[in-house]
């Protein structure tokens, strides 16, 4: 994948990919159904979203390390991580693995513009 004057050149896609506040737009501009439904709602609650990791995140982030062990990546290994909301998953794994390339998906705009500005506050 390259990166020319804007838009993202996949070697598997037929067309150049455009960009969206700095990220790679590979969705289809006819999202339909629950996809649709689901990306407008976490477009909406992508600013508060934080307050549901804050009550629900000591729990999950006791029970990261057991889960993500046997899968966590080494220097220089790619890791794709679907449905990044907010990009909580990528502290750890930079933590584990300082070298491995993070890349997130999600359907919702408004997350991966909070997950962008959360890996710039936290030098990721």
């Amino acid at each position: 994948m390259t990166c020319d004057n804007g838009q993202v050149n996949d070697l598997f896609a037929p067309t150049p990919v455009g960009m969206r506040f700095g990220i790679p737009d590979f969705l289809d501009q006819d999202v339909a159904g629950l996809n649709k439904k689901y990306m407008g709602f976490y477009d909406r609650i992508a600013g508060l979203y934080r307050l549901a990791n804050i009550v629900t995140g000591p729990s999950i982030k006791r029970q990261a390390p057991v889960m993500f062990r046997p899968l966590a990546p080494r220097a220089g290994e790619r890791v794709l991580e679907t449905s990044v909301g907010e990009g909580d998953w990528f502290r750890w794994f930079h933590r584990v693995a300082p070298g491995a390339r993070l890349y997130g998906a999600d359907l919702s705009w408004g997350m991966l513009r909070v997950c962008q500005r959360n890996l710039r506050r936290w030098g990721i």
